[in-house]
């Protein structure tokens, strides 16, 4: 590939003498700048100092930094914009953080007097490369805004507004915020398509790919992971679509669609051994065993395991011992070698421990448990065991006292925050009545000057406007009711979980209890995103339904099952529903309906579209809603969901103007034969674009 230089002869002759002498250059540089009048010498001092970008980070240094110099000697306040850009651009290359920060805000501040936004554009995604690399994330993700903020969609911007996309997130991504990390990502793809900018394009897709990878989302995972195969195809990308390939496997792998994961696996692997690439190699190789472990071919998983250890082994790959050695050890395990075995397994958490992996340290541990139980080691074993335990407790309490302390700290702010507003509407009514007073002693005076005509009218409209103002209160008043009622039904729905964890740890094992807790965590996060929130997506209320279903089975020790579906043609992610109107009907089907049979209950919700509606179905088979109200047993269950469903209901018709029903049906009433309750709940929903 030939360079493109732009300069004359002499600067390519420093550019190539430059490594070897610093201060033989510089002293170059000078001779030539100082027999240069002062129109050239500025050109000459800013084309050194674009020139020296990447190649000799000190020469580069000292040529912004005279090109400073003689810009505020000539009173170029442009010249000087950009000399301090070249500036800090080389002392963030030097390491010297503070001074690049200094000398880039202050071109920042002159390129926005000039109304320069393409240099106020670099000098900020230079600036946020600084504060990255100093770890002042906040500042890094303030310089990165603002050039989006600009606006500019022109062709000379799009660079910028790629690198601004892309940096935001990484910052989200590391941040462990994985949802805004895929939204910027979504941006970046969507402006890269708009562009034609196939590279980019599919590098984009790639990175939301492995988002949704990390957020178990596979099915969204796998449709980006295809998009990203297209594309490298189409740009005959063979690496990269190697790199594909794993990914797409790995996928698979999570699902359980093994066979599909192996071939995608092998299709990547000539690649890697052609390329060279040993670090990839390696953990082609681990995934490859670890698919071979889960399809039931030892022997298999022990002879790629084998493969990637060796090349872990003899390029220092520290990073991959622990998990290779932890393949190794299962596959003897899997193949009754298990003397052989424990001899990994002490390797892979020696190494897991020395590096701090946490996660994968959980499944050496269990690892272990089962090599010394099968070598009827039972003091060895029992300590794997404790460790697992320990292990696992740590993270799941780590997960749960966090949620917790979110979930707390969201209802004090929702608890204030109705406060205020409640507040605010007593002012208003406060001043309303002032204000009508004050217009019925106008309207008094009036009367009296316009006689009875024109009272008449001045009463006309100042009725008018009353109705006009008390409906506008009452409609204030409806909505902070409303935020009122939600408030309280989210803890009156965490109680209820509470309460079942509380129980099912008294009544069964530590590791089933630790299961429990999970799925408890993860009910948890979704109560707290609900809060606060009009409408959530539908696959959001499905999830949320889903949990509290699995839980609630659970501590009745498998007393029903069920079914959460939603009807074909509806897209759930882009629906979207008043939250958490359904679950006290759901909780009343279990509380009032199956917990009372002597056999098995059944529970089953639907959701579907009817006449511009959605409409969801829950039915059980249960005792039915007459027998009920009539059973002893059931009168000591007072549901205060419902009740506050029930108000809420009220509300949201009258704030809406619409009526939302919910239908309750004893079964038997249609077929004597039949026992059970179908509710129908009809409600509102809108589209996401």
């Amino acid at each position: 590939m030939v360079r493109k230089f732009t300069l004359f002869t002499f600067i390519i002759a420093l550019s190539l003498y430059s490594w070897a002498d610093n201060n033989s250059t510089i002293d170059s540089i000078k001779q030539v700048i100082g027999a240069a009048d002062s129109e050239a010498k500025g050109k000459m001092l800013m084309e050194l100092s674009k020139n020296y970008l990447r190649k000799n980070n000190a020469v580069g240094l000292f040529c912004s930094d005279a090109a400073c110099k003689h810009a505020l000697d000539v009173r170029d306040r442009a010249m000087e914009s950009k000399a301090l850009f070249y500036k800090g651009a080389y002392s963030v290359q030097l390491g010297q953080f503070d001074s690049a920060i200094v000398f880039l805000n202050r071109s920042v501040n002159i390129a926005a007097d000039l109304k320069d936004n393409k240099l106020k554009a670099a000098s900020l995604d230079a600036l946020g490369n600084a504060y990255l690399r100093k770890g002042d994330v906040d500042l890094a993700r303030g310089s990165f805004s603002q050039i989006l903020e600009l606006g500019d969609t022109s062709k000379d911007f799009y660079q910028f507004r790629v690198n601004s996309l892309n940096a935001l997130a990484i910052i989200h991504y590391r941040g462990g915020n994985f949802k805004e990390a895929i939204e910027q990502f979504i941006q970046l793809y969507e402006l890269s398509l708009a562009k034609n900018d196939k590279a980019n394009s599919a590098n984009c897709a790639g990175n939301i790919a492995g988002l949704f990878y990390s957020l178990k989302n596979y099915p969204k995972a796998l449709s980006y992971y295809k998009v990203t195969q297209e594309l490298f195809q189409e740009l005959g990308m063979t690496m990269n679509r190697a790199l594909t390939y794993e990914n797409i496997g790995m996928v698979q792998k999570e699902v359980g669609v093994l066979d599909s994961a192996i071939i995608n696996f092998q299709k990547a692997e000539p690649v890697y051994i052609e390329s060279g690439n040993k670090a990839q190699l390696a953990n082609l190789y681990q995934n490859m065993s670890d698919a071979y472990i889960k399809l039931g071919l030892p022997v298999k998983a022990n002879e790629y395991v084998s493969l990637a250890i060796d090349i872990n082994e003899k390029n220092n790959l520290k990073g991959n011992f622990a998990e290779g050695y932890l393949l190794k050890a299962l596959s003897l395990s899997k193949l009754g070698r298990n003397a052989e075995a424990k001899g990994y397994i002490q390797k892979a958490s020696d190494w897991a421990t020395s590096l701090n992996q946490t996660e994968l340290l959980v499944n050496i541990s269990k690892a272990g448990y089962d090599i010394y139980k099968n070598l009827g080691n039972w003091k060895v074993s029992l300590s794997y065991l404790e460790q697992y335990n320990r292990l696992n407790d740590s993270i799941l309490s780590a997960t749960l006292k966090k949620d917790i302390a979110d979930l707390e700290a969201k209802y004090e702010s929702v608890k204030k925050e109705n406060q205020i507003q409640q507040l605010s509407a007593e002012k208003l009514q406060h001043e309303l009545t002032i204000k009508n007073e004050r217009k019925s002693k106008l309207l008094i005076a009036g009367s009296l000057l316009f006689l009875l005509i024109t009272g008449f009218l001045v009463a006309l409209w100042s009725r008018s406007k009353n109705i006009q103002k008390q409906a506008e209160l009452s409609r204030a008043k409806i909505d902070i009711e409303n935020r009122l009622l939600r408030s309280q039904m989210n803890p009156h729905f965490l109680f209820n979980s509470l309460n079942s964890v509380q129980r099912y740890i008294g009544e069964n094992n530590s590791q089933q209890a630790q299961s429990f807790l999970a799925k408890f965590s993860g009910l948890i996060r979704n109560i707290l995103d609900s809060t606060m929130q009009s409408y959530i997506t539908l696959e959001k209320e499905v999830e949320t339904l889903s949990l509290y279903l699995t839980l609630e089975q659970q501590r009745f020790q498998g007393k029903f099952d069920f079914s959460v579906s939603v009807e074909d043609g509806i897209e759930p992610e882009f629906i979207e529903v008043p939250p958490v109107l359904v679950q006290p009907f759901v909780e009343n089907s279990i509380v009032h309906g199956v917990s009372a049979l002597e056999g098995k209950g059944q529970i089953d919700i639907c959701f579907r579209r009817v006449d511009g509606l959605v409409e969801c179905t829950i039915t059980d088979n249960g005792v039915g809603v007459n027998a009920a109200k009539t059973n002893a047993s059931s009168k000591t269950h007072k549901s205060v969901g419902m009740q506050v469903t029930a108000d809420r209901l009220r509300m949201l018709n009258q704030k809406l103007n619409f009526e939302i029903k919910a239908d309750v049906v004893d079964l038997s009433t249609q077929n004597p034969s039949v026992t059970g309750t179908r509710v129908t709940v009809t409600m509102p929903f809108r589209e996401l674009e």
